[in-house]
């Protein structure tokens, strides 16, 4: 059986009175010089929006201008979790200000005319569109994997620099792993987790659990250890860091067996129990828009 189609949040580019009206080939320029966008293939409209870190997407569709439509739309499928909306509705608000340009939600519903956008406008109707949507799914059958809101958050906020940190700290041959997603078969609950290759020296995002990746015997390959767990029983081999983003360093490779040992006693869970999610699978638990709560 075939996904269900996604529904798409749409805005679309509108001349601004008394403004003039940006040429496609401006417009164009624009889009090829921002970080993360691609541009179509020859004959192609679409010019595509794509963090490989963050796992965020959304596209910029050009056609044919008609009276006050100048040709462009913003799209971005829908349900997701509220940072690909805190990392791509920005890029629109950007668009509008370099063109003066107003916008209009055209999908799914009509409800905004033509306007001065703003973040937060933009962002509440995103967010409205986006809770309706997952209660549509939802009475449907549906049931939408969820995480604590602030958990996405951080996990998207070091997801954003990790590339930074890895260049930092690879000079040290200092491994930066990114944070997964993964939900338990039994329960259907969604954690954060960050694999730990061979317990080499590493820093670690905040998370729920670590994945042991081929780690020293006696411990078992695939084991999921539990990062509360961890704190407790190997505090001595790691440093908690603030800076740029939380995270926890472990660069003291004289300490690996001791480590090894204090992880021999840990109750760790078998990697079977668990899938990987993409993270536009999952969405936040509380879905009230900011302006709503």
């Amino acid at each position: 059986m075939s996904a269900p189609e996604e529904l798409v949040f749409e805005v679309a580019f509108l001349s601004r009175p008394g403004k003039s009206t940006p040429r496609y080939e401006e417009i164009r320029r624009y889009l090829n010089q921002l970080e993360g966008v691609s541009s179509p293939r020859s004959g192609g409209a679409v010019y595509r929006y794509r963090n490989p870190d963050t796992q965020v997407a959304c596209d910029f569709v050009t056609y044919e201008a008609d009276r006050d439509y100048v040709g462009l739309s913003f799209e971005i499928e829908l349900p997701r979790p509220l940072f690909f909306a805190l990392e791509t509705l920005p890029l629109v608000v950007a668009l509008s200000r370099e063109f003066s340009l107003n916008v209009e939600i055209v999908s799914p519903d009509n409800e905004m005319e033509g306007c001065e956008p703003s973040f937060e406008l933009l962002l509440h109707q995103w967010q409205v569109a986006n809770r309706d949507e997952v209660q549509a799914l939802e009475s449907e059958g549906s049931r939408l994997p969820r995480l604590d809101n602030q958990a996405l958050e951080s996990m998207w906020e070091f997801m954003l620099v990790r590339p930074e940190l890895a260049r930092r700290y690879n000079r040290n041959h200092i491994a930066v792993p990114p944070v997964e997603l993964v939900r338990e078969l039994a329960s259907g609950k969604v954690y954060r987790v960050v694999r730990w290759k061979r317990l080499s020296a590493s820093a670690l995002a905040d998370s729920d659990f670590c994945w042991l990746e081929d780690p020293p015997q006696p411990l078992q390959d695939g084991t999921f250890v539990p990062s509360a767990v961890l704190r407790e029983v190997a505090k001595f081999a790691f440093r908690d860091l603030s800076q740029p983003v939380n995270h926890r360093l472990f660069d003291k490779a004289k300490l690996q067996s001791e480590l090894v040992h204090a992880l021999e006693s840990a109750n760790m869970r078998p990697g079977g129990d668990f899938e990987v999610l993409r993270y536009r699978d999952v969405v936040d638990r509380d879905l009230t828009p900011m302006l709503e709560a």
